[in-house]
């Protein structure tokens, strides 16, 4: 039960859990399952080294553009600026109301 509940933990799906419960029928000492083991685990850690780059990598490119919106909104309408928040709020209870009809 504790290695189902630290798979589910890391995000192995219920297939990757699967496989190594059957490896652990196998009379080997639990060799087969900790190999597979480690090869789980370190294919788990690259797929989320990955997904922490592309996440960065996301927000750094929002923040950039938050300031791009916030310097064409300056320009635009410098008295807006400071309520661009409610605007926002605004339209998508605006946008909410027009997918409900």
């Amino acid at each position: 039960m504790m290695l189902i509940l630290r798979a589910k933990r890391v995000g192995l799906s219920l297939a990757e859990i699967g496989e190594l419960l059957d490896l652990y029928e196998i009379d080997d000492g639990g060799f087969a399952q900790t190999a597979k083991s480690l090869g789980v685990c370190r294919d788990r850690i690259s797929a989320l080294e990955q997904q922490r780059i592309d996440i960065d990598n996301a927000i750094a490119e929002l923040k950039f553009n938050a300031i791009e919106l916030e310097q064409r909104l300056a320009r635009m309408r410098p008295e807006a600026l400071p309520r661009a928040a409610d605007y926002d709020l605004a339209l998508r209870q605006r946008l909410d109301g027009a997918e409900q009809d």
